[in-house]
């Protein structure tokens, strides 16, 4: 079966779009309650007194009220599942929920409320093992913030996929290694950072999201750490701050801090494409003490606003702008990229390979949006027309006028055809005739007369 349809456009072409979609309904299967003979207080917590589990318990689908803490050890276990819990005790300096000696401490899908001043709420220390998983951790329900939900002194534990707000320090590690932290929501940390690790190394920080945090959002003092794929938005110092040595920092994306994106104190990290956009002082801030570490490929955006400074800082000691390799540099978008870049600092160091920095993505640099053209570097699309700044400003149209319905060429399309349909809206193309061929295996193909006839002698 044939169909004839008459176009006007040579390079029009039809689009079938198949769309699969599958949703997937699973419920978990729960183990049972194990009774723990070896708890001094059975499987729940005692009206006052330390609750011990040093075998293996399972508690499922409770409501749990803590006036004392829980103490997991001896190589004990302890499965907290789908459980309501309150913390409610003014014991400073005491523990809630921790796992020691040998012992494991697993919590899912569990909301905790703290109504304590206890320093340390949730935890794993001396060789013992956590692993927080979809769950909901909200400190400070009373009068105060909880000084931290998540302390962890020991190595390979697992933090992913939860929610933790109103904390002075969400989630803090010290002298452990080998820990992951990822997809978690963090908000609202009064005082300190959001994922605090000192002394710590071999751990992956990766996808978690992190919003108004009291100090910084990251802080690491440890080396070998691997920290990518982070946002953190709105804090009160640096958003991101390296300490250590041998870290390696990729694709976060940081903005609104009140200070720097990214401090910098250590040496031999790589930093590579993270983004740092309207922070109030440098994207990048390097310290004194820093050397040999390797920036290249991140995307500075509107950093230091109205100071008249660079976007980068840097006050130490052979520290490369570029990656040697490719000699590529980073974007900023302040350059349109001809000349090497100037960092601020003692170290008068420079980029010697600028990219101008393309951020909403239209085909145009952020420089030139912002000193050329007077276009919005915000948005690919200043006018609101439906067409690009890009796209206008390379067919010579106005990207600050709305003139989409407009037919430059003549030839009855609008300009914003034209866009749609891939073709210059400055040649008048002439009529020709498309054909949709559907073959008996209903195999559908868009022919211009000429490759119809070529398709039909090759099909002899």
């Amino acid at each position: 079966m044939i169909f004839i349809l008459k176009k006007r456009k040579k390079n029009s072409f039809v689009l079938v779009f198949m769309i699969f979609s599958s949703i997937m309904l699973f419920s978990p299967t729960f183990s049972p309650i194990v009774t723990s003979s070896a708890s001094s207080s059975g499987s729940f917590p005692p009206p006052d007194g330390i609750w011990n589990i040093t075998e293996p318990t399972v508690v499922e689908n409770e409501f749990i009220k803590l006036t004392n803490r829980v103490d997991v050890k001896d190589e004990g276990s302890l499965i907290l599942r789908n459980c309501f819990i309150v913390i409610e005790h003014d014991r400073v300096g005491s523990l809630s929920i921790y796992a020691y000696d040998n012992s494991s401490l697993a919590i899912y899908d569990t909301t905790i409320l703290t109504y304590t001043d206890s320093p340390w709420n949730i935890g794993a220390r001396d060789n013992a093992h956590l692993h927080l998983e979809g769950s909901t951790l909200i400190g400070g329900t009373n009068k105060t913030y909880s000084r931290e939900l998540i302390t962890l002194h020991s190595s390979d534990n697992v933090i992913i996929n939860n929610f933790i707000t109103h904390t002075e320090e969400a989630i803090d590690i010290h002298y452990g290694s080998h820990n992951l932290v990822s997809g978690n929501n963090i908000s609202y940390t009064r005082w300190a950072s959001g994922i605090d690790m000192t002394d710590t190394c071999f751990n992956v920080i990766t996808n978690n999201y992190l919003l108004y945090s009291g100090e910084r959002g990251i802080l690491s003092s440890g080396h070998n750490n691997f920290i990518s794929n982070n946002t953190i938005i709105y804090t009160n110092y640096d958003g991101l701050a390296i300490g250590g040595d041998n870290n390696t920092v990729t694709d976060n994306v940081i903005s609104e801090s009140r200070r720097s994106g990214l401090s910098v104190s250590g040496s031999n990290n790589h930093l590579s494409s993270n983004v740092f956009f309207n922070n109030s002082e440098y994207g990048l801030y390097i310290y004194k003490s820093a050397s040999n570490n390797f920036i290249s490929r991140n995307v500075f955006f509107k950093n230091n606003q109205g100071k008249n400074l660079s976007q980068a800082f840097d006050d130490g000691i052979n520290n490369t702008w570029f990656d040697p390799v490719y000699s590529i540099g980073n974007y900023w978008s302040d350059t349109d990229g001809s000349e090497p870049y100037p960092i601020d600092g003692a170290a008068k160091a420079f980029d010697p390979f600028p990219r101008g920095s393309d951020f909403d993505g239209d085909n145009l640099l952020d420089y030139l949006e912002d000193h050329v053209y007077g276009t919005d570097p915000w948005s690919s699309d200043t006018d609101g027309d439906l067409l690009p700044d890009g796209w206008e400003v390379h067919y010579g149209s106005d990207p600050l006028t709305n003139d989409s319905y407009l037919d430059f060429d003549g030839d009855g399309l609008t300009n914003l055809e034209e866009f749609y349909n891939h073709t210059n809206p400055l040649v008048k193309n002439q009529m020709m005739y498309l054909i949709i061929v559907i073959t008996p295996l209903s195999f559908v193909s868009l022919f211009s007369l000429k490759n119809l006839l070529r398709f039909l002698k090759n099909r002899r």
